[in-house]
């Protein structure tokens, strides 16, 4: 077993060793590691917060190879000779360790680090040109900053292999983008904090559709079941279920026993009320504040206190609970954030033309884009405030009101809530 290891900076090398302190009197080093078992706690990582307050969840030793096939497999056999990984994600976060750093060091594979003061995605091109990345995972948001950089590839040389990307469905405009930018199809992957991984797809193999996240990833069980746990037929709607054992399930929440207990229906651990919509959500916050650089996170975010019965009336009863107030007003000149659909500006542009005006120099993104989580109502809604008939989906709107319900009560999917 190796003792020391290397830590490279610019031209600097150092050398660290696990023996540069003497172990206590009595202290069997070799008998010590032997004794931990697969079922022993190793770490503890705390959600993301989109179905609630954030949570410990506690893993096992057994998750680090529990995770190997659903990095293998989205990176196309993971690892190939000459491999080099990086990722924009943070190492704290499930999806920087577990996705990338520590199944990359298990294989022996080198991995890039850079940290950003915020996301640039012209210096994430420069970054991987010049350091020769072979394999990346960008999460979605990421992913859409680096599309509205224009023509990367005809300013850098890359020599990327593998380009996986998950937390929700990228959509098939992103997955074509990938093959003009990267020449290569963007994986994807799904899971969550307290058991990830477990569903990806492999352009390699044919396991790709674009708007779908991929098949169970071997070695787990994942299915969509109903509210007695049963597992239910093709076309039937339910939510998606990992069934324990599981290697990358987590042992527990830290200090919530009922909130685990919760978790499960039967031996199935769930995913929630809508796993896709809220990662998406939250994917976009990120990208739209902290990672153009919208928002400072000292200076511009604050905590107020929980005002039971509005916001987080869900969690009514738990005084620690908390808002998240952010200062998010324009404090230097930016371009806009958003664009109406491109057959609202393929029209402005023949109207253009049309009247004569000067030739337009059209860069990307020079339209707007769903961001997957865009449903056939809202579309619905959208057309009709188009064509003027805005007041059609006011008395639909005001058809589905309830009373006696508390803001946030919340409703499975599918449910209208119920009330007087």
């Amino acid at each position: 077993m190796a003792r020391s290891f290397e830590i490279v900076s610019g031209n600097q090398r150092v050398v660290a060793s696990l023996l540069d302190r003497e172990a206590p009197p009595g202290f069997d080093f070799e008998a010590t590691w032997r004794s931990v078992g697969p079922q022993d706690l190793v770490t503890l990582i705390y959600t993301s917060g989109t179905t609630g307050p954030p949570k410990g969840a506690l893993h096992a030793h057994r998750v680090l190879l529990g995770h190997l096939p659903g990095v293998e497999l989205p990176h196309d056999f993971f690892p190939q000779p000459g491999d080099l990984f990086w990722t924009p994600a943070d190492w704290a976060w499930a999806g920087g360790l577990l996705d990338v750093l520590l199944p990359s060091l298990h294989h022996g594979v080198p991995v890039v680090a850079r940290r950003f003061d915020k996301f640039d995605p012209d210096e994430a091109f420069a970054l991987m040109a010049s350091a020769g990345v072979r394999n990346a995972f960008i999460p979605p948001t990421a992913l859409r900053m680096m599309r509205a950089v224009p023509s990367p590839q005809g300013r850098h040389t890359f020599a990327l292999r593998t380009l996986a990307s998950g937390g929700e469905s990228l959509g098939i405009e992103a997955l074509e983008w990938g093959k003009e930018a990267f020449g290569l199809t963007i994986n994807e992957f799904y899971g969550q904090t307290e058991c990830n991984l477990v569903v990806g797809s492999c352009a390699q193999l044919g396991m790709m559709r674009p708007g779908s996240m991929g098949k169970p990833v071997p070695g787990h069980m994942v299915a969509v079941i109903g509210r007695d746990g049963a597992v239910l037929k093709a076309g039937e709607i339910g939510q998606i279920a990992v069934k324990r054992p599981d290697p990358v399930m987590f042992l527990e929440y830290w200090g919530r026993t009922e909130a685990t207990r919760e978790k499960f229906i039967v031996d199935w651990m769930t995913t929630a009320s809508n796993p896709f919509f809220s990662k998406a959500m939250v994917n976009r916050t990120w990208g739209q504040l902290f990672g153009r650089g919208l928002v400072n996170p000292v200076d511009d975010m604050h905590i107020v206190p929980n005002r039971g019965g509005v916001q987080g009336a869900q969690y009514a009863g738990n005084k620690t609970d908390s808002g998240l107030l952010v200062d998010a007003t324009r404090k230097r000149a930016m371009p806009p954030l958003a664009l109406p659909t491109r057959e609202y500006m393929e029209h402005a542009r023949g109207l253009w033309a049309e009247l004569g005006l000067p030739a337009l120099n059209v860069q990307a993104p020079w339209h707007g884009y769903t961001l997957d989580d865009w449903t056939d109502t809202w579309e619905t809604f959208a057309r009709r405030t188009t064509a003027g008939d805005w007041e059609m989906t006011g008395r639909e709107t005001l058809k589905r009101q309830r009373r006696g319900l508390l803001p946030e009560t919340p409703v499975r999917p599918g449910e209208e809530p119920s009330g007087d």
